[in-house]
């Protein structure tokens, strides 16, 4: 990998047309410090049964029916919850039947059913399930991907990664017929990466949120182009441009060693844009969430240690309603209880019915 090129420049060569017009930058360190941004309004736990265990990394799609979940270090089917946590069924079930999913690494919520995405040796295929769990069509495609989304021209848009020989570019937009319409991000260095897993988009209202691994951009993905929205300066965690020029291992154990940051989560509403940008050195990792209010411009940032039992550790939603959906583990509930953290009796009366090996548990919150 010694020829690989900045990631930067990756985007200059791309076809894909990149508008930087209205972009802001923001330096992580100079972020004012706030904590309790958030207010817990609802508890929602995921109703737990015999073959439903859930750990708590999770992700989670909801709609008008309810709450869609894949447990992403089991991946044995989508678990379907009713917008009260109670548990429906199962949805792409992994199997060798005509009926089954060989794999799961990520799903889309359509009108008419669940769209999911599996791979197949050297492509990947789309396989459409109905809500109750009968197959509707599968697609085999020609590139390989662990990550999609639905842009609004109703193509489909994978991610690749930096994983050559397989992937000669990182973005692919293909239609609901498995025709690759175009290609963007070709990855231009001579030697082979390991291929990374990770959630690339977030889908709001139609638009389509875009950010991948070791990239301190954020972008918005339209019918024509990827505009670039926020740009992140991360000071002394940036990754140098030494790491685009040894070894693949060699620069994992250089980054670790000095210290690097990568946006993990990025989320957004009219409102508000949310990341979460995780800082790892020594074998520490910080979650640092921040928070952006489009309208006052006003930016906020919260460290928590990734290992802390911080109820607000994972949040995975934001609604038109301004509320953040976060996922939490009953033990941790149970423990902001006993330290007197949550008050309101409704909530209690919730808590006090929940086990510690019970499934994790939605709270919706409110932005202070």
């Amino acid at each position: 990998m010694k020829n690989l090129k900045l990631l930067s420049l990756f985007f200059i060569l791309s076809v894909f047309a990149c508008k930087e017009k209205s972009r802001i930058e923001i330096e992580l360190q100079n972020i004012e410090e706030r904590k309790e941004n958030y207010k817990i309004e609802k508890i929602i736990p995921l109703e737990t049964i015999n073959n439903n265990w859930l750990g708590l990394n999770l992700k989670i799609k909801k709609n008008s029916r309810g709450y869609f979940v894949m447990d992403e270090s089991n991946r044995d089917a989508i678990h379907y919850f009713n917008l009260q946590g109670k548990y429906i069924r199962q949805i792409a079930i992994i199997g060798e039947g005509p009926n089954n999913v060989r794999s799961l690494y990520d799903f889309v919520l359509e009108k008419e059913g669940i769209s999911i995405l599996s791979g197949k040796g050297d492509h990947s295929e789309i396989a459409l399930f109905t809500y109750d769990n009968e197959l509707i069509n599968k697609i085999e495609l020609d590139v390989l991907s662990d990550s999609f989304e639905i842009l609004e021209n109703n193509n489909y848009i994978l991610y690749s990664g930096y994983n050559l020989p397989l992937a000669k570019f990182r973005l692919n937009e293909v239609s609901h017929e498995g025709k690759t319409i175009k290609q963007f991000l070709p990855n231009t260095y001579e030697n082979e990466m390991l291929p990374m897993s990770e959630n690339n988009f977030y889908r709001y209202n139609g638009q389509v949120y875009f950010k991948e691994s070791f990239n301190p951009r954020a972008y918005i993905i339209t019918k024509d182009s990827l505009e670039l929205k926020y740009t992140f300066d991360f000071g002394s965690y940036r990754i140098p441009e030494r790491f685009w020029e040894v070894d693949i291992m060699q620069g994992f154990e250089m980054i670790s060693a000095t210290g690097f940051a990568n946006i993990y989560n990025y989320m957004e509403n009219e409102n508000y844009s949310i990341f979460e940008i995780y800082i790892q050195k020594a074998g520490s990792v910080k979650n640092v969430q921040v928070l952006i209010n489009k309208k006052s411009n006003r930016i906020y940032r919260n460290t928590i240690p990734r290992d802390a039992n911080d109820l607000f550790n994972n949040p995975e939603e934001i609604t038109e309603n301004n509320e953040i959906i976060f996922i939490t583990h009953p033990t941790y509930l149970i423990e902001a209880i006993n330290n007197n953290i949550i008050k309101e009796s409704e909530s209690k009366e919730i808590i006090n019915n929940l086990k510690a090996n019970d499934n994790p548990v939605l709270l919706i919150c409110s932005i202070k």
